[in-house]
């Protein structure tokens, strides 16, 4: 199963809302105004489920149309995007980053139920 089927498969929000990033040349950071991006490792069930929560908690709310969620596949990343950006951050729990302005706004190691209204209090932070 390809990267773009597996993110379908998981998400629970409108396809039209999220960005799924299969290269790392497609993945332009600091370029991003508004952005919600969590890093997906296929592997790993944990992350699987990180993106399925992410996007059960964001599909129950009202988001603003500039609002995306951008999906990067964990294993395209290189190691200096993995040291650079994301600081070694990244260990494949579905790590999610709230970006505004080219910045990390707030990292969050994985989503599960129990952290939504952090999900929700992050999302309503950003500046859009």
């Amino acid at each position: 199963m390809d990267f773009s089927s597996i993110v379908r498969n998981h998400s629970r929000l409108e396809m039209n809302r999220v960005v799924v990033i299969s290269s790392e040349a497609e993945l332009k950071i600091h370029e991003l105004e508004c952005s919600i991006l969590l890093v997906l490792a296929v592997w790993s069930a944990p992350s699987r489920k990180s993106l399925a929560c992410l996007t059960e908690t964001l599909a129950g709310c009202t988001l603003p149309d500039k609002l995306k969620l951008l999906v990067v596949n964990h294993d395209i990343l290189t190691e200096e995007t993995r040291l650079g950006f994301f600081a070694n951050s990244l260990h494949g729990w579905g790590e999610t980053f709230w970006i505004q302005r080219g910045e990390v706004v707030q990292p969050l190691r994985h989503c599960q139920p129990d952290n939504q209204p952090d999900i929700l209090r992050l999302t309503a932070l950003l500046q859009i």
